[in-house]
């Protein structure tokens, strides 16, 4: 008799803006969580040298050229990206994020967060607010949905 044991598939995180300061500090966290993380940057540079930077990673790790490939491939997407280019960001990976949930990374520009709900109508968006090994999320059931993710990376939780 063969017994079929079930895989567990690892969850998909997409970072947008993974070598940004807050990108950086996120994915250093996520890196030693059992998951694949999808890391987009325009800085190549930044990409390369935060890639160099991880060691002793439980993660699989791959770049990805674009947001909208990233966005495509993940389960989660998390946006850690400047404020100022979030409208374009989110027009290029709108038809690809529906149903998924979205983490945006924000200091309180609440405006910017709006604007991402109206672009990205079809996802479930969470606001999110990091602050060394804390994170502070919006309470919605997306955000309760990708807990144990950002838990068993070593985050400490709120909920608001």
């Amino acid at each position: 008799m063969i017994k079929h044991v079930a895989m567990q598939q690892k969850e998909t995180v997409a970072v947008i803006g993974a070598a940004s300061e807050e990108g950086r500090s996120i994915v250093s966290k996520l890196a030693h969580a059992s998951c694949r993380l999808l890391l987009m940057d325009e800085d190549a540079e930044g990409l390369a040298a935060l890639r160099q930077s991880l060691t002793n990673t439980r993660a699989e790790i791959d770049n990805v050229p674009c947001c909208r490939e990233a966005s495509w491939e993940a389960d989660l997407i998390l946006i850690a990206k400047e404020q100022i280019s979030i409208e374009d960001t989110a027009k290029k990976m709108a038809q690809v994020a529906t149903t998924k949930t979205v983490i945006y990374l924000t200091k309180d520009n609440d405006d910017a967060f709006e604007r991402l709900q109206q672009l990205l109508p079809h996802s479930r968006l969470v606001k999110a607010q990091h602050n060394n090994d804390e994170l502070i999320l919006s309470q919605s059931d997306a955000a309760a949905g990708v807990a144990e993710l950002f838990r068993s990376a070593g985050f400490t939780l709120q909920f608001q």
